[in-house]
């Protein structure tokens, strides 16, 4: 019982912790962008206002937003910072001119999920412009920063926790799966089936784990969907051999036989999603459905997402 109590605090410590450190990280330290100018907007033509220091705008197609604000004129070395940041091609301008960008201009299908970038800006940089190309969603998810080179710490460490580890959990989670393949060959029996589905599902798991890494380019827009299909119906196949593998352990039950048959269905059903949007919308839909209590619209909301996708 003590080590279990010790193990729950060491826990609850580790993310308490993660989650103080998140917070530091990413909370303003130098000149806070507070607000952007629309310049052009491919998804909403009226869209002239300004905008929040951080914003996110879910989109049914490919489409763009360009933006600009004005800054203090920057003295000596200075880095634009963006915490976290949600686009599949970006190109970012100091006074008009073109600093730094991340992606394929050319495909404009890459993804960074919430990863932090940081830019040097020029001395007597006073105008920011960002051109923002999202597939299925734009966003900024905290301020932009403008720092000094001794604050830059904040973008390697977050670089080390939303990237970096991340790499490594999906090393290490494959790793595991592998580890438990191999061990299945030296044993027989229902041990063996249980090595082999909880090996599975950690593989499935850490090839899941890759639609949160960072792409530079997926290819053409049909290439790009169809690997997040594959990515994230990885996710649901994981949970069904998991929950199968613990099955066997514990014996089923209805709901254990239900949550197999959800995420199985699930892995399917994310397939007749007609674009990267509607795929969104079906996995939002899905992990709401496991909650205790859903609502009928919801379930309507998604028959109509899906008749307008594919008309």
């Amino acid at each position: 019982m003590k080590r279990f109590l010790l193990a729950v605090f060491i826990s609850l410590l580790m993310f308490i912790s993660a989650y103080i450190t998140m917070k530091v990280i990413t909370r303003p330290s130098g000149i806070v962008v507070e607000k952007w100018r629309v310049l052009d907007c491919g998804f909403d033509k009226k869209l002239k206002k300004d905008l929040p220091c951080f914003f996110s705008f879910k989109l049914k197609s490919p489409s763009y937003l360009f933006i600009t604000t004005d800054i203090p004129k920057t003295e000596g070395v200075r880095y634009l910072y963006f915490p976290q940041i949600d686009v599949s091609y970006l190109e970012v301008y100091a006074n008009g001119n073109l600093i730094g960008s991340f992606g394929s201009k050319y495909t404009k299908t890459g993804r960074i999920w919430y990863q932090p970038l940081v830019y040097e800006l020029p001395a007597g940089t006073d105008k920011i412009s960002l051109k923002m190309y999202g597939v299925f969603t734009i966003s900024l998810g905290t301020h932009a920063v403008i720092l000094g080179e001794k604050n830059l710490w904040r973008y390697e460490l977050l670089s080390f926790l939303t990237l970096k580890l991340h790499l490594i959990g999906i090393g290490m989670i494959a790793s595991l799966g592998l580890i438990m393949l191999m061990i299945s060959t030296k044993v027989g029996g229902i041990q063996r089936k249980i090595y082999i589905l909880i090996g599975l599902a950690s593989l499935a798991a850490s090839t899941w784990l890759l639609v949160q890494t960072p792409f530079w380019s997926m290819g053409s827009y049909s290439q790009m969907l169809a690997t997040r299909k594959v990515l994230v119906s990885m996710l649901y196949i994981s949970a069904a051999l998991l929950i199968t593998g613990i099955s066997q352990i514990l014996g089923y039950d209805k709901f254990g036989k239900f949550l197999i048959c959800s995420n199985v269905i699930a892995s399917v059903v994310l397939w007749t999603a007609p674009s990267a949007y509607y795929l969104k919308v079906a996995g939002d839909y899905y992990r709401r459905s496991l909650e205790p209590r859903v609502e009928l619209e919801d379930a309507v909301s998604l028959a109509l997402a899906y008749l307008d996708g594919f008309l």
